[in-house]
């Protein structure tokens, strides 16, 4: 995994009602959504602690998304022992303008996360990226990824980002997620996973102001 940097935490963000008590420093602050007023998610920085949590849901991501889509042997090979010491190195090593923020249940579960920073390989300072997002099946069409995703678009936008682009197979249906966010796309690519070559698409922001204001997806 590419060294990606932690960032500062952000204020407290949420639908209906947000906690502001503040926990471990790293944390963003507790969100109950509309249709879900009983299920407290948390959004909080990730650290080097969750590592293995983060490869768990990695890999339980992969192969419930990518099945028929990526080859079956390499969905079987993907290691959470592997991922994890990924993670961990990336934890003792990475750049500022990084950041990981995982959303967890009431019992402190992960649910998801997403790394993001400044856009690979562009020329325009202000362009964000979110280089990884992954949302466990249970926790989709629940509200979370939407708090994610505007968690981690004001985070960008404390560091002075002002758009943003994420990256997806083409043939993933899930993308669609990105398209109700307000996504357009605006590129595409073919990238190497395992012994195929893949079709992505890149889904733009121009102005995170829509994903901050973003409501339950």
């Amino acid at each position: 995994m590419a060294k990606r940097p932690l960032g500062l935490p952000e204020p407290a963000v949420g639908d209906t009602d947000i906690s502001r008590n503040r926990r471990r420093g790293a944390t963003i602050g507790i969100v109950t959504t509309s249709s879900q007023a009983a299920a407290a998610i948390l959004i909080r920085e990730a650290t080097a602690l969750d590592s293995r949590a983060l490869a768990g849901v990695l890999v339980q991501s992969w192969r419930a998304a990518y099945r028929g889509i990526i080859d079956d042997d390499y969905l079987a090979s993907l290691s959470v022992d592997r991922r994890a010491q990924g993670f961990e190195a990336w934890f003792r090593d990475h750049p500022p303008s990084n950041f990981i923020r995982v959303a967890v249940d009431a019992q402190a579960k992960p649910l998801g996360f997403a790394h993001g920073g400044p856009a690979r390989g562009s020329v325009q300072g202000t362009l964000g990226e979110i280089y990884v997002f992954y949302l466990l099946p249970q926790a989709q069409r629940q509200g979370v990824g939407t708090q994610l995703m505007r968690s981690m678009a004001r985070g960008l936008d404390l560091r002075g980002i002002d758009s943003l682009v994420v990256w997806a197979l083409e043939r993933n249906p899930a993308r669609a997620f990105y398209d109700v966010l307000g996504g357009r796309v605006s590129d595409s690519r073919e990238t190497p996973v395992g012994t195929r070559r893949l079709r992505e698409v890149a889904y733009r922001w121009d102005d995170l102001r829509t994903l901050m204001a973003a409501t339950r997806v």
